[in-house]
């Protein structure tokens, strides 16, 4: 949707619910309504829910963010909402697909299909197949293992 900065200013205001709105009450007399942009908006309402430390914290612990024993999914899931806070990479395609596989395990990283992803939703897609793939193995495994022993 293409909106003024005004547009902007009231739809998210009118998706604050409990605490945000309560705040809003109150910190909306110290604005003036009618020259208010987005970028003012972000200013006052991050002031208040992501202070600079808050910020500079989720973005070093995006910087630093390892897949480790998550799933993929839930992997995908805190890199979509970390790479928001760090601003160089975010819009950043290359910079994205770059971060997004070095904090992959190795055993996915080195996945014959990561090889080929130019994007990162494609390095997501195949990574998730990847995943899959993995975890068939593992059940076929387990299933030979527990016929095996039957017999």
């Amino acid at each position: 949707m293409q909106l003024t900065d005004a547009d902007r200013v009231r739809c998210a205001i009118f998706m604050f619910r409990d605490d945000a709105r309560v705040w809003w009450h109150g910190a909306h007399s110290a604005v003036n309504m009618t020259t208010l942009t987005w970028n003012g908006f972000e200013d006052v309402f991050y002031g208040k829910y992501f202070t600079v430390s808050t910020r500079t914290r989720l973005a070093r612990e995006f910087l630093e963010l390892r897949q480790g024993s998550m799933s993929i999914a839930k992997y995908v899931k805190k890199f979509e909402r970390g790479r928001y806070f760090v601003p160089m990479i975010f819009g950043n395609a290359a910079e994205d697909l770059k971060h997004f596989m070095e904090g992959l395990n190795a055993t996915i990283r080195r996945g014959f299909r990561l090889s080929g992803a130019k994007t990162y939703r494609e390095a997501v897609d195949e990574a998730m197949l990847s995943e899959k793939d993995g975890n068939d193995i593992i059940e076929e495994t387990q299933a030979k293992r527990i016929n095996y022993q039957g017999r």
